[in-house]
């Protein structure tokens, strides 16, 4: 692995600032701006013949920029995770176990170890891996044990907030697991294609590793790669079935996958991909047996959505597709876990608790013109334990914005909204029915006197009669015709962001903290139509802002500038000049602009934009 110059002066601060701290009991910010730290830098970086010839000026860059990032990374701070079990028990995964496996050894390659020392590669915080460190050594002290020669079945659950932090930890899971002998890996992503390819290619590089040319890997594989063509021949590498272009199939399985191998599949939640992995696995079953004797984890993405039998009292025999099919594949085994994760966790524990049903479960094998019955377990009710992530400390999420009974949680008052309503009338609940055909958007108010006091005084006589003339709309009702204003200036609003953060770029480009990604979520209808009617109409917004940008004069009556300044004054200026008193943590990247600054960058910031309805209907 090659070490940067970024590298090593992350790694030597990260060190002073450790002596630091054991030394003082804490550090102040002195201990970056004395001259000492950068002279021991400077002068430990001399002994390495690699940077020999850097110059002062490049090396007073590099270190300012590595500075930032370490204060960032040492402030940031994250809580234990939380564990609520069915019954207390002692671990089969004990320390000498663990002492084996090799973990408490950082420099052994394993692929636990590997994916830790990855996280801190991309700049993590400290505190943060070594929570995911523990947590997911938490997690996987609770599923089966792999090696058991008796069968089992472990269901669990894992919350934690939106953006904060899931993704790293079931990849630690997933690396774990392989370490500890699941030969056979199934993560369920979501029910959407683009979600279930993002997961793949993050699975790749921060799991697989994989071999992208010749003595060249991509993500861990870089820190160490394992198998006949890596470093460490001797490490058993995984086989990823799925790819970035294709979910499981058919074809997929006849030609790579074999359980002798282990195994790691990343399928969509549907209902044809569950039902080729059912068929395959069956035949194979025909043939060797009546249950597989490798262990099996399924860890299911957004467990929440899609997985969960919703047929209410039906449910003790019947079940929706997905669900069924979910449950037919942990019947096949009989070494299993599965392992939900989500940030909405009602309906997980809520579900119903059914036992295993009567009824078996229909599947269509359609090669051989029948039907098979299949067993299934009966629920996938998280009945051992239940694990709660903690944010990290410069997290900012819906608690930071909504009143909660959690008291002692921030709230960021001045970045709070005033309620809108300019929607309501082209994304209206109801419409009127009027004599000549047309439908007309309701308003919806806040109580029933307030309906009445505003509403029948105009159009209607009483409630019975605004019911008799109103009806729900349907997809089919021809909404929205125009944007609404507040839905303008939040596109504004997007583009105005990007150009702040290319303003900033060059501070951050040269640190892997730098995320070059911007997106928007626009959501306010169920309809499909009126969603695909929503983009068009955004297209021909950014279509106009476009042209405008690049034809308008900076100082000219009319110019979109001024309006892009208006936007700037209403929601940006006083934030700006702030923000450090807008913020719960300290972040020297964020750092003041004047819209000046900003402005230069709106014409590229607009370019580029890529408007897609992602839903059922369309192909985007």
């Amino acid at each position: 692995m090659i070490i940067t110059l970024h590298d090593l002066l992350i790694s030597l601060i990260s060190g002073f600032y450790d002596r630091e701290l054991k030394l003082k009991g804490s550090v102040g910010r002195e201990f970056y701006e004395k001259d000492e730290l950068k002279e021991k830098c400077y002068k430990a970086i001399s002994y390495n013949p690699s940077f020999e010839s850097i110059s002062p000026n490049d090396f007073e860059v590099k270190f300012n920029l590595a500075v930032k990032e370490v204060k960032l990374l040492r402030q940031t701070t994250i809580g234990e995770s939380v564990s609520i079990t069915k019954i207390e028990k002692e671990s089969w995964l004990d320390q000498n176990r663990i002492n084996i496996l090799g973990w408490d050894d950082e420099d052994k390659p394993t692929y636990r170890n590997r994916y830790l020392k990855y996280l801190n590669r991309k700049g993590r915080p400290v505190d943060v891996i070594e929570e995911t460190k523990n947590s997911s050594l938490e997690i996987v002290k609770k599923i089966g044990d792999p090696n058991s020669n008796d069968p089992f079945f472990i269901k669990g659950l894992v919350v934690g907030s939106v953006q904060s932090g899931k993704t790293s930890n079931f990849n630690a899971v997933i690396n774990s697991c392989i370490d500890l002998g699941y030969n056979l890996v199934i993560v369920l992503s979501g029910i959407m294609e683009d979600l279930r390819r993002q997961t793949q290619l993050r699975i790749e590089k921060e799991v697989e590793g994989k071999m992208i040319s010749i003595n060249k890997f991509s993500g861990v594989g870089e820190i160490a790669s394992f198998g006949i063509q890596g470093k460490y021949k001797d490490v058993t590498p995984i086989t990823i079935i799925t790819s970035e272009l294709k979910d499981f199939s058919k074809d997929l399985l006849d030609s790579k996958f074999s359980l002798d191998h282990k195994n790691l599949l990343i399928c969509k939640k549907n209902t044809s991909v569950l039902k080729n992995l059912i068929l395959w696995l069956n035949e194979y079953l025909v043939e060797n047996g009546e249950k597989h004797n490798i262990p099996l984890i399924i860890i299911d993405d957004e467990a929440d959505n899609a997985s969960l039998n919703n047929l209410g009292h039906k449910g003790a025999n019947y079940a929706n597709k997905i669900n069924g099919h979910i449950r037919t594949l942990l019947a096949m085994f009989n070494k299993k876990t599965y392992l939900g994760y989500t940030a909405t966790p009602f309906a997980n524990i809520l579900q119903d608790w059914n036992n295993v049903p009567d009824v078996k479960w229909k599947v269509f094998d359609s090669e051989n013109k029948r039907d098979l019955l299949l067993d299934q377990v009966g629920n996938l009710f998280p009945d051992d334990f239940i694990e709660l992530l903690n944010t990290p400390s410069n997290y900012v999420g819906p608690k930071n914005f909504f009143e909660t009974k959690i008291e002692d949680v921030p709230k960021l008052e001045p970045l709070l909204s005033e309620p809108l309503t300019d929607h309501l009338v082209e994304f209206p609940d109801r419409v009127e029915l009027l004599e000549e055909g047309t439908l007309l958007g309701v308003k919806k108010y806040n109580s029933k006197s307030e309906f009445e006091e505003d509403f029948f005084q105009t159009r209607f006589d009483s409630f019975s009669d605004y019911k008799a003339r109103t009806r729900a709309v349907t997809k089919y009702d021809i909404f929205p015709k125009k944007l609404p204003f507040s839905l303008e200036e939040a596109v504004y609003c997007f583009i105005l962001s990007i150009a702040i953060r290319l303003s900033r770029k060059p501070e951050i480009k040269n640190s892997p903290m730098y995320q070059p990604h911007n997106t928007m979520l626009v959501h306010i209808s169920r309809f499909t139509e009126w969603q695909t009617r929503t983009k068009d109409l955004i297209l021909d917004l950014l279509d106009s802002i476009n042209i405008r940008l690049k034809n308008h004069k900076l100082v000219e009556k009319g110019s979109i500038y001024f309006e892009f300044e208006r936007i700037w004054i209403k929601y940006y200026s006083e934030a700006m000049n702030n923000i450090d008193d807008y913020l719960t943590y300290k972040d020297e990247f964020l750092t003041k602009k004047n819209f000046l600054e900003v402005r230069e960058h709106l014409v590229t910031a607009v370019t580029g934009i890529e408007i897609m309805a992602v839903n059922t209907l369309s192909n985007d």
